[in-house]
């Protein structure tokens, strides 16, 4: 059946798995992520202390969320200001290695 499935698709499912892996210097585990996110607040001149009382955490919990300890949302980093999600998409896309980031100055 899944060859089935395959065929109809067009694609094998080993084509599959690979094109879902991250290339080159991707983020690889959820401790990436964390220090993904830590480079955009040093970037964007925003303090650890100051992300966690803007997205309503304590210090130690967005520290857990972080270092992958906790779940961190999505929803929650959405609440962190404009220059922060400048700097971690830019980080991101270098790391994921979808765009060429040249170091720039961005108002």
């Amino acid at each position: 059946m899944a060859e089935n499935v395959a065929a109809r698709a067009d694609v094998s499912p080993r084509k599959t798995l690979d094109a879902a892996r991250p290339r080159g210097g991707a983020l690889n585990s959820v401790e990436d992520v964390g220090a993904v996110v830590v480079a955009a607040l040093d970037r964007s001149d925003i303090s650890q202390k100051e992300a966690a009382l803007t997205m309503g955490l304590a210090d130690a919990q967005f520290t857990r969320q972080l270092q992958g300890k906790e779940h961190l949302s999505l929803r929650r980093l959405w609440l962190l200001p404009n220059r922060f999600w400048r700097e971690l998409l830019m980080l991101v896309a270098e790391r994921r290695q979808v765009a060429r980031v040249s170091h720039r100055i961005v108002f």
